[in-house]
């Protein structure tokens, strides 16, 4: 029951410690196909990011000069453009576009992390299991062929964190972000890198 346990209250023993020591996940959560949660999750963060930035703004005259009716109605059509692709977008993480899976990846990451959370409370050791196949598809099914971050949700867990924690990473991000993602989920990535038996792409 990854939601009912996910957040909310710790599960504490007397000792005001963790009661619970292991997790199973024998079913890797995804989103219902015809969930629309994922899709308002998406148009919310998409103007987010774009309300503070014109630089996106395409104008069909470029000789004219912006307006706020302007800037309005521009935002408002690409907004409509976002939300149509999102409500067509298979939700099947092997097919999902890249950007649009480590969206569906961090999702993930964050529930399951929020759940692991409960099993570590006043400094406990816990176990996490990943049961289902589908969490590493290849290695379960014992192919040559690595899992990758397409495949595997374990392995795009990595991922995702791997340019928080890399000195040398081409991916350009703040170090405010470094900082608050390493305050929140080091221990996580540094769990999830020394997964037993999951065989994964080298990068």
């Amino acid at each position: 029951p990854l939601l009912s346990i996910e957040r909310g209250h710790n599960i504490l023993n007397d000792d005001n410690k963790a009661a619970i020591g292991a997790a199973y996940f024998l079913v890797r959560p995804h989103e219902h196909p015809k969930d629309i949660n994922y899709a308002i999750y998406s148009i919310n963060r998409w103007a987010i990011e774009h309300s503070q930035d014109l630089s996106w703004i395409e104008q069909p005259n470029p000789s004219s000069s912006l307006t706020i009716d302007k800037v309005g109605d521009l935002f408002r059509t690409a907004a409509f453009l976002r939300w149509r692709n999102l409500l067509q977008l298979p939700m099947m993480y092997r097919v999902m576009p890249k950007k649009e899976r480590e969206a569906v990846t961090w999702n993930q990451l964050v529930a399951i992390w929020q759940v692991i959370g409960r099993l570590i409370r006043g400094g406990c050791p816990a176990r996490v299991f990943f049961c289902d196949a589908a969490f590493a598809p290849n290695t379960a099914s014992g192919e040559e062929q690595p899992d990758t971050a397409a495949t595997s949700l374990l392995v795009g867990m990595e991922q995702v964190l791997r340019p928080y924690f890399e000195p040398n990473s081409q991916v350009q991000i703040s170090p405010r972000e470094k900082q608050l993602v390493k305050a929140l989920y080091e221990p996580f990535y540094e769990a999830i890198k020394k997964t037993k038996k999951l065989t994964k792409e080298l990068r």
